[in-house]
């Protein structure tokens, strides 16, 4: 076998498929695949399985088996990070394959990759879901992480992103803390046929926070990313994605019983009709001054929001550093003080969720309510709520 490749791209899919390689694991390979079409992938198999297409300028596979259109190497996972560290950011790089080793030669050096005698693993049968839009669905996943529970032995649905596939052209996403909540809805378009599908079939899927948090939206394109089951012959098979350019991941959705999206929403509604202020704030503001004073207030877990007038008031519970925020909309009291304590981290989870240019605040006296608010419209399909300290 001979090929030769673009060394960026090989050098970005290294880095993709060995994201999650793990030399503990003993099940743990990595696997070049070389195709006589030039669609060439590396893959990592393990709990979680990711592999990337690479661009290649030539194949030559007239040196293995007659009318062979394909061949694979199972390869160690450290010695290929590491290589991927050596490729020039620009130019080719040449792979050819001996009896037991791939020779590697850059315009820097040359390198030998010894093959593994392990059986080549087989590339997972996938059933596809739907599509979302990659830097809506990802960017929503990162923040959506933040609010969820990462205390070892804390109830599974607190540690996970919950995916709601209950409507056919929206997907509701939900995560949770138990302090902290955070809810949005996207767009979706659905497959055409997902009557086998066990994920949809169930209705929603639990991604781990983690994986939750595993992958950041994609620069530079803005084609859609594509949902996606592995097929299995029985039980639940993993979740994942597959993107535009060729890479993809599956991953163990966590087995566990979600909390009802109607319960959810007895709990906002509840805390909606309590709501005594609703006011509008500079949203970078506001969590910066949140920043602000919990770094100034090392020794503190708590923060107080204090409303008055014109403005909400961010400050540590004795008041030894206070941060002054001007409301854009709404106001309180003038005569009297309405203050909430709050836990930092459940703030803070529950703002850094959104990304809007303002926020809506319904301050009610058990959690407060935020909306994003953008060019004077507030998002209502988007939420986020604070438990406020008792």
């Amino acid at each position: 076998m001979k090929l030769k490749a673009d060394s960026k791209s090989l050098s970005d899919a290294i880095s993709w498929a060995t994201k999650n390689y793990d030399k503990r694991d003993s099940g743990a390979q990595v696997l070049l695949e070389v195709r006589a079409d030039g669609n060439c992938t590396l893959s990592c198999f393990g709990e979680t399985f990711i592999s990337s297409r690479f661009d290649v300028t030539s194949v030559d596979l007239s040196g293995e088996r007659k009318n062979q259109e394909i061949v694979s190497y199972p390869l160690d996972g450290q010695f290929i990070q590491r290589l991927s560290a050596t490729l020039p950011k620009k130019g080719e790089v040449f792979i050819s394959s001996s009896a037991s080793s791939l020779n590697i030669a850059t315009p820097n050096g040359r390198f030998t990759a010894p093959v593994l005698s392990n059986r080549p693993k087989k590339t997972p049968e996938i059933r596809y879901l739907g599509e979302v839009d990659d830097n809506v669905f990802f960017a929503l996943m990162q923040r959506l992480a933040r609010a969820c529970s990462t205390e070892e032995g804390s109830n599974p649905a607190l540690n996970s992103v919950d995916l709601g596939f209950e409507n056919n052209d929206t997907l509701r996403m939900f995560s949770t803390d138990k302090y902290a909540m955070v809810e949005s809805r996207i767009d979706f378009s659905p497959a055409d046929d997902t009557s086998k599908s066990a994920v949809m079939s169930e209705g929603y899927a639990l991604v781990p926070h983690r994986q939750a948090s595993m992958i950041s939206p994609t620069k530079g394109i803005t084609a859609p990313v594509s949902i996606i089951e592995e097929v299995v012959s029985r039980g639940s098979g993993r979740f994942g994605y597959e993107f535009g350019d060729g890479r993809m991941v599956l991953f163990p959705l966590l087995d566990a019983k979600r909390t009802s999206p109607a319960t959810i929403e007895s709990i906002k509604s509840t805390n909606e009709k309590t709501v005594k202020y609703s006011v509008t704030a500079p949203l970078k503001e506001l969590v910066s001054a949140v920043r602000t004073v919990a770094n100034l207030s090392w020794e503190e877990n708590d923060i107080k929001l204090t409303g008055k007038g014109d403005s909400i008031y961010v400050s540590d519970l004795g008041e030894r550093n206070k941060i002054k925020v001007q409301l854009a909309d709404g106001e309180f009291d003038d005569e009297e003080f309405y203050q909430k304590s709050f836990v930092i981290t459940v703030l803070l989870g529950a703002l850094t969720s959104l990304t809007s240019e303002y926020v809506r605040i319904g301050c009610g006296p058990n959690a407060y309510i935020f909306n994003p608010v953008n060019e004077d419209q507030v998002d209502e399909s988007t939420w986020s709520m604070a438990a406020a300290r008792r």
